[in-house]
């Protein structure tokens, strides 16, 4: 993540623990005379290898790879490294411009400030270095300081001690130290990388998304507390497209995309530069715009008091998808390119079946907005009074005089918000034999927005689905058997 200050002091913390700016490599020798034929736990502490952390200037590692396939053969990657001149920060031989982590760094350098071992063995023949993996070793490491280039070798395993057998320039001596040391060298280049930051947004902070595609613009926009002149308070996104009319966004939907948006991570680094745009499809014009709110902390300079500074903000994404539509994404002025987080709810904005953003669910009530309901089915009706308390509490009772069965009317409330469209009326031409009669209406009261009524109206449309026509929206579908457990859920309320 690109705090530099803050990582060059972890770094520079980090190699001032090594007491007298050196990191030592210790060992502890066998018993006795130190003089054993095979490794064996001793006392006596050994210096393995001195770095001069205040010089220290570059840093090599070389490591052996394991075949990609059964058969193949073994590889090396290798990475050579080399201090700024600022002494800022670290530059890679291969590419100076990738930016890169002082963490890592640090973290090198703390795995071998102190390790210490059981084990030492001495008088070892070149022959004999392939038995502890030392002749071809999986790790090879040079550190250049003001003293010179220092050596250390880490080879094979011991299962028995579960110890790495390592040693320096000396290979006549072989010694063990904890696999976590063999650990730390064990990155790709991208583990160096310094990721770009997303910036960190919770959701009330939030303003909008544009999304930018083949000559279309979708724009999605945050209400926090919910729309005023909507009739519910229930939807916090609306999406329009090339700058028409709001349309809610479905619930599942945008509550996903809160939560990706307030999340949003561009950790996964793949690519350090442009030669595989057209692989991640960064290689055309889309891009994701996040707007939102910065909120910070200033002094006044007149009267050195603080205050809350609330400034608009964007963070620009060229973004793209692999053949297997997979979302990459590179922030603006940035060489880096990431795995995009939270796949799906991305995926589902990143539409062209601008259709797919519609809600599924039937409505979604909002009895704090609503004073009345009447419902009607099979020629008969219900017709339902909502109380509000001062203290914002909602009770149901009857409009008409007729006795209310608080729990039917709850179960009949909760088939109201649980029913679901599943189709559109472009989907399926209408049946003229099903006929067009309502068989569910709910006409609703409301005390807020700029619709003080609105009727919903389930009627017949063919012989699987019954067509859906609330406020604006007169084609969605919903299945007949959905629109029974509303009829069904009225009809147990009528007793």
């Amino acid at each position: 993540m690109k705090k530099k200050g803050i990582r060059l002091i972890a770094m520079t913390v980090a190699l001032a623990l090594l007491a007298g700016g050196y990191f030592i490599w210790r060992a502890v020798s066998v018993k006795g005379d130190g003089s054993g034929s095979d490794t064996a736990p001793g006392d006596d502490t050994y210096t393995v290898g001195t770095v001069d952390t205040k010089t220290l200037t570059a840093v090599s590692v070389s490591r052996r790879t394991e075949p990609k396939e059964e058969g193949g053969e073994t590889g090396t990657v290798s990475f050579e490294f080399r201090l700024k001149e600022d002494e800022t920060g670290w530059l890679w031989s291969e590419n100076e411009k990738v930016p890169l982590s002082n963490e890592k760094f640090a973290e090198m350098a703390t795995a071998v400030s102190s390790v210490t071992s059981p084990y030492k063995l001495d008088g070892v023949s070149a022959a004999d270095l392939g038995k502890y993996g030392l002749d071809e070793p999986e790790i090879s490491l040079a550190f250049t300081d003001g003293a010179g280039t220092h050596r250390f070798y880490i080879g094979s395993l011991n299962s028995y001690t579960g110890t790495n057998y390592f040693c320096t320039d000396d290979k006549s001596v072989v010694y063990t130290v904890d696999p976590s040391v063999a650990e730390s060298f064990r990155f790709d280049i991208y583990d160096v990388i310094d990721t770009d930051d997303a910036p960190a947004v919770n959701a009330s902070a939030l303003t909008s998304l544009e999304y930018t595609a083949n000559g279309k613009k979708l724009l999605f926009t945050y209400y926090s507390g919910g729309k005023e002149s909507d009739y519910t308070s229930k939807y916090n996104w609306y999406f329009s497209v090339d700058g028409g009319a709001e349309s809610h966004l479905a619930a599942e939907i945008g509550e996903a995309l809160t939560k990706a948006l307030t999340s949003l991570d561009l950790g996964k680094c793949v690519a350090y530069d442009s030669s595989r745009d057209s692989e991640f499809g960064l290689d055309k014009t889309s891009r994701l715009v996040l707007k939102y709110n910065k909120t910070s902390t200033v002094t006044d300079s007149t009267t050195n008091i603080d205050k809350t500074v609330t400034t608009p903000e964007e963070f620009v994404l060229n973004v793209g998808k692999n053949e297997d539509g997979v979302i990459y994404v590179r922030a603006d002025g940035s060489s880096l390119t990431a795995r995009l987080s939270s796949q799906d709810a991305f995926a589902a904005v990143m539409t062209e079946n601008v259709r797919s953003l519609r809600p599924t669910e039937l409505l979604l009530p909002d009895y704090g907005r609503i004073d009345g309901i009447t419902f009607s089915a099979g020629g008969k009706t219900l017709a339902v009074k909502v109380v509000h308390a001062d203290d914002g509490g909602i009770s149901y009772e009857s409009a008409d005089g007729k006795t209310l069965d608080e729990d039917k009317l709850t179960k009949l409330l909760d088939a109201l918000a649980a029913a679901k469209t599943s189709a559109f009326a472009s989907d399926l031409e209408r049946d003229p034999a099903a006929g067009s009669d309502a068989v569910f209406t709910a006409e609703f009261t409301f005390n807020t927005g700029d619709a003080k009524t609105g009727t919903l109206t389930v009627s017949n449309y063919s012989g699987s689905y019954c067509i859906v026509s609330f406020m604006n929206d007169n084609d969605r579908l919903m299945t007949i058997d959905e629109a029974k457990t509303l009829t069904e859920a009225l009809e147990a309320c009528l007793g």
